[in-house]
């Protein structure tokens, strides 16, 4: 396929994707290696960078360190693009896009991140011959691989009990089961049924999980006076520490400097107002930042780090060597 037919390809899944007006049109900046530019919504113009799968393998830091001057009026189009690359060229602030809507645009006010999407087929349809449909990395889909990781049991249960653990319905839990036979995360012989491709299945987790459900449960951004604030909470509950300071409460590694808390929906102000954190403002660029989520679990009043599989995506989605570091102690300890 001519590289302008397979780029209109990528333009036109992730066009799908976001319900946004995406068209592919010249590129007068000289930019494009394929002399194609995309229009959002007639707002902004991106001149189109092609790579063939091949290319995508051969790129290594120098080519990006010629490309990065012009990132910001660039997007990457490439057939496919792998979760691990995606989030590397997001920490670098890459704007890219694939043909299965996989992308980042981060531009003039839009900011778009779609990830978690399988290659496509050529053809539009509700789902593929072999039964893969893309529903699991939903939201609905990750409460439910978030169910089946933290108790492996649960995955030869029934659906309805698997629905109950999960807190998503019957027809979404049994539509996602499916989808994760096709892919190969679960795995049946018989009446023996297992998860399979365990480690694939927790990278994939892990990629999707703070687009598509922790960044829509913001609370807010805050910060603190006192570098130790995490230390003085007393007579609380309904909270959990995720991101440095839960890598230093289980592994001891990290001195932390941010924090990233879930919190309860009932409990809000009174944690903000125990822990004394004010909400940053607009232009400021703190020492310490704060951000608090509301959790999708059940938050347990005896426990208070996050489940290590949240832990583990909130570190590595930084980007932070130090956090990639603590991030890999956490999978070693808890997620192996």
């Amino acid at each position: 396929m001519h590289p302008i037919n397979a780029a209109e390809d990528c333009a036109r899944a992730l066009s799908r994707r976001v319900n946004l007006d995406i068209a592919m049109a010249e590129d007068s900046s000289g930019l494009s290696n394929i002399g194609a530019s995309v229009k959002l919504d007639d707002d902004i113009r991106l001149a189109v960078y092609w790579l063939f799968r091949e290319d995508m393998e051969a790129l290594n830091v120098a080519d990006l360190e010629l490309l990065r001057p012009q990132k910001d009026q660039l997007i990457i189009a490439t057939p496919v693009i792998s979760a691990r690359t995606a989030t590397r060229w997001r920490k670098l602030g890459f704007q890219y896009m694939d043909a299965s809507g996989n992308a980042c645009i981060n531009n003039q006010g839009y900011h778009i991140v779609s990830v978690g999407h399988q290659p496509a087929s050529s053809k539009v349809v509700s789902s593929s011959p072999d039964g893969k449909t893309g529903k699991s990395f939903q939201p609905s889909g990750l409460k439910v691989i978030f169910s089946l990781l933290n108790n492996e049991e649960l995955v030869s249960s029934s659906l309805r009990t698997i629905s109950e653990n999960s807190g998503v319905s019957l027809g979404s839990t049994s539509a996602v089961y499916k989808d994760l036979l096709a892919h190969g995360y679960i795995r049946k012989q018989g009446k023996y049924v297992e998860l399979s491709n365990k480690q694939q299945l927790i990278e994939r987790w892990a990629e999707a999980y703070p687009y598509q459900i922790r960044n829509k449960k913001l609370i807010g951004h805050f910060t603190s006076d006192d570098p130790d604030w995490w230390k003085n909470i007393e007579n609380l509950s309904g909270f959990q520490f995720s991101g440095e300071i839960a890598a230093r409460e289980l592994s001891n590694y990290l001195n932390p400097r941010d924090g990233l808390v879930y919190l309860n929906k009932k409990n809000q102000t009174d944690f903000i107002r125990t822990a004394r954190l004010r909400r940053i403002k607009s232009e400021e660029k703190p020492e310490i930042r704060i951000d608090l989520y509301e959790a999708f679990w059940l938050l347990e009043n005896d426990r208070i780090t996050a489940p290590p599989l949240v832990i583990y995506s909130d570190l590595i989605e930084t980007g932070d060597s130090r956090n990639m570091d603590a991030a890999s102690r956490i999978k070693e300890a808890f997620l192996d």
